[in-house]
C-alpha cells in the first residue's frame, strides 16, 4: 500500500515507526510504504558524490572536429560539414532549403577520399534518430519524417562508408582506419 504524507503527518507517524521511506520525492512530500510483515524503517542515503567529466554539447564537439580536420587532413582528401538541422530556422527558410534539395538525416561530416565517408556525431548515450509521424503546423495533417536509421542504410548501399562517433579522437581513429591521409597517427 502506498500512502502520501505531509511533513506534519510524517512526524506523528515517525513516532510509531511503522514506515519505510523511499527516494524520489521532495523534502516536503515523502512516499511511505507500509510493510506487511511488520514494522521496519529504512532511511534513504544519497549516492556518494563522484566527479565526472562534463559531456560537451554536440555543437562544441562539431567545432572541435572541424578544427581538427582543417589541420590534420592532407591532400588529396577533402572534407565538409553538412550542417542541416544544427541551426534552428524559421519555417519559411527551412521550407525553401527543402525545395532546393537539402536532404535530412545525412551525416554531419563528409570526407572524400576515393569514396565518400560520412561521420555522424552523437553525444554519449544518444542514438540515431528514427522515423516518426509529425503534424504540420499550418493544417495539422500527419506527415512521415524519415530518421537516420532509415536513411543511413540507403547511403551505405549507394557506396558511402558511415561511422557514428562521440569524440574528436573517435573521428580521427575512424579516418585512419579508413585510410584517409592524415598528419596524425594513433
Amino acid at each position: 500500500m502506498v500512502v502520501m504524507f505531509t511533513r506534519r503527518e510524517l512526524q506523528t507517524a515517525s513516532e510509531r515507526s511503522l514506515f519505510l521511506v523511499a527516494p524520489g520525492f521532495s523534502r516536503h512530500m515523502v512516499r511511505v510504504l507500509m510493510d506487511i510483515s511488520g514494522p521496519s524503517i529504512e532511511r534513504y542515503r544519497k549516492p556518494s558524490f563522484r566527479l565526472t567529466a562534463p559531456i560537451p554539447l554536440e555543437s562544441e564537439t562539431h567545432e572541435a572536429v572541424a578544427h581538427a580536420l582543417d589541420i590534420l587532413i592532407m591532400p588529396p582528401a577533402e572534407w565538409t560539414c553538412f550542417p542541416a538541422g544544427h541551426i534552428p530556422l524559421p519555417p519559411q527558410f527551412a521550407a525553401k532549403l527543402a525545395r532546393v534539395g537539402l536532404k535530412r538525416n545525412w551525416p554531419d561530416f563528409l570526407v572524400l577520399f576515393r569514396v565518400l565517408h560520412g561521420i555522424e556525431m552523437k553525444r554519449p548515450g544518444q542514438k540515431l534518430s528514427h522515423a516518426r509521424m509529425v503534424r504540420t503546423r499550418r493544417r495539422g495533417t500527419l506527415r512521415y519524417v524519415e530518421g537516420q536509421r532509415e536513411v543511413f542504410p540507403r547511403l551505405e548501399a549507394a557506396g558511402m562508408k558511415l561511422a557514428t562517433c562521440n569524440t574528436v579522437n573517435d573521428v580521427l581513429e575512424q579516418l585512419v582506419a579508413w585510410g584517409v591521409p592524415m598528419r596524425w597517427k594513433p
